[in-house]
Formats: structure tokens, C-alpha cells, sequence
């Protein structure tokens, strides 16, 4: 290929330019056999003869080993010759009989039956540039049915440049640049075919960046633009380009799930206004995962992005958050922060939620913290706690506009204020005591009701102590 390359070309100094390339690829060859003949020297690898054994140059890692390599080297020999003397025109020496060369058909047969479709490209466009510079030679004699051939090769180099598809070897290396230029040769619907049949593969393997640059290779098909300013052949395919636009979005989305250890199913993200229920607990399990590495506000953000994107309601990423944060430590396993950052962080995020929605997620927080065993004796979290709920609830006192509501929430802030005097006295007395000799709080107190709008049925308690409300043992 290449000798017909330069013989064909040789007038535009091309052979002068291939000369200085082959130099320099020797020399970086070289260069790199005496690294690795180091590097193995310095490692002791030997050969059963007791020397070393440097390791072979890699000349381009992205190289896909499909192409090329399958080839066998007599085969690639006559295979090469055949071509020469089909294209040149030359006849056929002594050296190889005349039933050895092979035919066009069997030129291009071999080359693609081998996957060696960059070769088949090469020697046609080859072939092309000899019948221009000899037009003595009728075109028919060096390969017929060339265009039906090129549309095949094209289309096989346009699915090996995706990464290839569903079927078959596929490299999952994605060449953006031959990609475009491969499906912009070829018919329409046959591009439109080859491209859509490789995401499913990507999806499949759940190989989310492969799927952000095929989305994005179908968006530039549609807005990209020639050299010339004429927009590209795909410009009038709306719903395609709207597709790509939504993979592409999906696709990110997918990732951040990944990394944050979210299992998800991605047929959901299509139809999210019949899957919200779904899209809804993904968003819940990223706040969980992402406050184990992410600080609150980058927390927050993450997750408040994704629920505009995905029509979640806009009370969620705060709520689910704040129960995070005041939820018992074993319990949240979020990051290691002071009740300080945890007050600072929770009221940032009471500040994006109604004061109706605060009161319900403050009220199932205390609920929470009061059952766990574990924390009994830590008076500082439940005061912090108790105090974001009585500052709620003191906004919501100029809400209530029934006796009845009135009186239920009377109650409830008598509830809380008692709690709040109760811990004040545990911390003061107790406060240098071990852990062992402090009482647990919550066994000082009975739960809160479920309902905080309901009036309490008790009667009051006359024998209560500095504000306790002793549970009958």
C-alpha cells in the first residue's frame, strides 16, 4: 500500500516526507527497546539461556486489534502483490506462478472477511487514484462493484468507530472524528441504523462516559456544520437529536448514580412521569451515599439538581438531608461533622423548605432520636434537636386558627419546652459524670404522639418533678 501510495504521489514529495516519518519512528522505537531493555535488566526477567528479555514496543495502544493483526503474513504477501499488479497493471514475474495471485474478489474478500476494512479502504481509494492518473485504464478492470464495496467498508468502519455493536467483537473505543465523518458517507438510513445499534451495547454494559460521547456524536451530526458553513446531512432529524440530548443528560446522571453506589434500572429514566415513585427513591439513596464523602451544601446541590431535572418534588432533597444529618450517627454513617457544621448545614436547608413541611421532618427527627438506645445519654444532639423543632414550632403558633388546633399545638410546644428544661438539668448535673452513671433520657419521657394535631387524652400529672413527665413503670 504504501510503495503504491508513494509511486502514485511521488511528485508531491510525499516519498521525502515518508523517508523523514520512518526515521523517527526508528529512532522512538529504538530509543524505547533500550528503556525496556533496561527496565527488564533492572527486574531480573530472564529466558531459560540465563539473558534478558526486553519487552516489545507498543506503537499505539488505541490501535484496535482487530484490524490488521489478523491477517497471515504469506497470505498478507500475496495478498499485497496482487494488488500491486492489479493496480500498477504490471504482469505477474516467475518468481510467483500466475495461479497464486489473487483475484479483486478474492482481494477484498480476504480483507474483510479479516476485518481489515481500514486496508480495503485504502486500496480502493488506491485504485481510484491510478484510473485518474491512467485513464488507458478501464476502471472495470481493477475492481468491479466498487461503490456497493466502499458502502459496506464505510459502514463497517463507522461501527468499529462507535465502539461497535451489539454484536460481534467490540472494542468500546469510541473515535469521535472518524465516527462523524464514517456516518456522514454513508446512506442515511443505514447511518441512522449502525448508530442506533450502538447503544445498546453501551447501555448494556452500563459504560456511561461511552454513552455521553455516542450521544454527542448524534448531536453533532445534527448542529454541526462543513467547512464550507452548510449544515450537516442530519440537520432536519429533530426527534433523533432530541433523543441524543436525552441520553446524553440520562447518561450523566447514570454515572453520578454509579460512582455513589445507586443501583438503578436506566429504562426507568425515559419515562419518568410514569416511573417518579422510582426516580423519587434514586434521589433518596444518593443523599444517603453522597453525605458519606460530599459535604452538606455539595450534598444538597447534587441532589437538588436532579430532581428539577427529573420532576421530582422540590421538598425532598432538603427533607431527606436534614433527617441524614439528625439522624443517630451509626445509623446515617455520614460524614464526620460537629454539632455546629450539622446545625449550620440543617438550617440551610430548613431555609428551601415550607414551614409546614420544617414542623414534619423536625417532629420525625426528635421521634427518631428518642427511640435510639444507643444515644440515650448524648444531651447536646437531642437539645439541637429539640431547639430547631421549638423554633418551628413557634413560627407556626400565628398559623393555628381553630380552639382545637390551638390547644394540640399548646400541648405539643409544652411537650418539647418540658424536654428542653429536662436536658438543661441532665447536662448541668451530670455533666462530669461517666457515661455509665448518666441516665438515658428518653426513659424519662413518653413518645410523642403520632399525630401532633390530636389533643392529648391524659390527665394532667400532679406529681411531676421539675417539669418531667415520668413514665409509669
Amino acid at each position: 500500500e504504501l510503495v503504491c501510495d508513494v509511486s502514485t504521489r511521488s511528485d508531491l514529495g510525499i516519498g521525502e516526507r515518508f523517508e523523514r516519518y520512518l526515521r523517527l519512528l526508528q529512532k522512538r522505537s529504538r530509543q524505547h527497546r533500550e528503556l525496556s531493555f533496561a527496565s527488564s535488566r533492572r527486574t531480573k526477567k530472564l529466558s531459560p539461556d540465563g539473558k534478558s528479555i526486553p519487552a516489545l514496543p507498543t506503537l499505539h495502544k488505541s490501535w484496535y486489534i482487530g484490524d490488521g493483526l489478523l491477517l497471515k503474513p504469506l497470505e498478507a504477501l500475496v495478498l499485497s502483490i496482487s494488488a500491486f499488479q492489479l493496480i500498477m497493471g504490471v504482469e505477474s514475474s516467475g518468481s510467483l506462478s500466475t495461479d497464486n495471485i489473487m483475484t479483486s474478489s478474492d482481494i477484498i474478500g480476504v480483507l474483510q472477511s479479516r476485518g481489515a476494512h481500514s486496508a480495503t479502504l485504502r486500496i480502493l481509494s488506491l485504485s481510484s487514484a491510478t484510473f485518474l492518473s491512467r485513464c488507458a485504464l478501464s476502471r472495470n478492470e481493477i475492481f468491479t462493484n466498487e461503490e456497493n464495496t466502499l458502502k459496506k467498508t464505510n459502514g463497517a468502519l463507522a461501527e468499529r468507530s462507535l465502539g461497535g455493536t451489539d454484536s460481534g467483537l467490540t472494542s468500546g473505543n469510541v473515535d469521535c472524528s472518524l465516527a462523524v465523518s464514517f456516518l456522514l458517507h454513508i446512506p442515511k438510513d443505514m447511518a441512522f441504523k449502525i448508530y442506533q445499534s450502538a447503544l445498546p451495547s453501551a447501555i448494556g454494559k452500563r459504560d456511561f462516559q461511552r454513552i455521553l460521547i455516542l450521544a454527542g456524536i448524534g448531536v453533532y451530526c445534527g448542529f454541526g456544520t462543513f467547512s464550507s458553513n452548510q449544515p450537516m446531512p442530519w440537520s432536519n432529524q429533530k426527534k433523533l437529536i432530541d433523543q441524543c440530548k436525552a441520553i446524553s443528560i440520562n447518561a450523566k446522571w447514570w454515572d453520578v448514580l454509579a460512582r455513589f453506589g445507586v443501583s438503578f434500572d436506566p429504562g426507568l429514566f425515559s419515562q419518568f412521569n410514569e416511573a417518579s415513585t422510582s426516580l423519587q427513591t434514586y434521589c433518596v439513596k444518593l443523599i444517603h451515599n453522597a453525605i458519606k464523602k460530599l459535604t452538606p451544601q455539595s450534598t444538597l446541590d447534587l441532589s437538588v439538581r436532579y430532581a428539577n431535572q427529573f420532576s421530582v418534588s422540590n421538598v425532598v432533597p432538603p427533607s431527606i438531608l436534614i433527617e441524614c444529618l439528625l439522624s443517630p450517627p451509626e445509623e446515617s454513617s455520614k460524614g464526620d461533622f460537629d454539632l455546629a457544621q450539622t446545625e449550620t448545614a440543617v438550617r440551610d436547608c430548613l431555609a428551601r423548605l415550607p414551614i409546614i413541611n420544617q414542623s414534619k421532618v423536625l417532629r420525625k427527627c426528635v421521634m427518631r432520636l428518642e427511640v435510639d438506645e444507643a444515644h440515650a445519654i448524648d444531651y447536646d444532639r437531642h437539645s439541637m434537636v429539640l431547639m430547631l423543632y421549638r423554633e418551628c414550632i413557634d413560627k407556626l403558633a400565628g398559623f393555628m386558627k381553630s380552639d382545637t388546633r390551638k390547644k394540640a399545638h399548646a400541648e405539643e410546644a409544652g411537650r418539647i419546652i418540658r424536654r428542653q428544661n429536662a436536658l438543661v438539668l441532665l447536662s448541668s448535673i451530670f455533666d462530669k459524670h461517666s457515661p455509665d452513671e448518666k441516665p438515658k433520657y428518653n426513659k424519662l419521657f413518653e413518645p410523642l404522639p403520632l399525630d401532633p394535631s390530636a389533643q392529648s387524652l391524659t390527665k394532667d400529672r400532679k406529681n411531676n418533678v421539675l417539669g418531667f413527665d415520668p413514665v409509669n413503670a
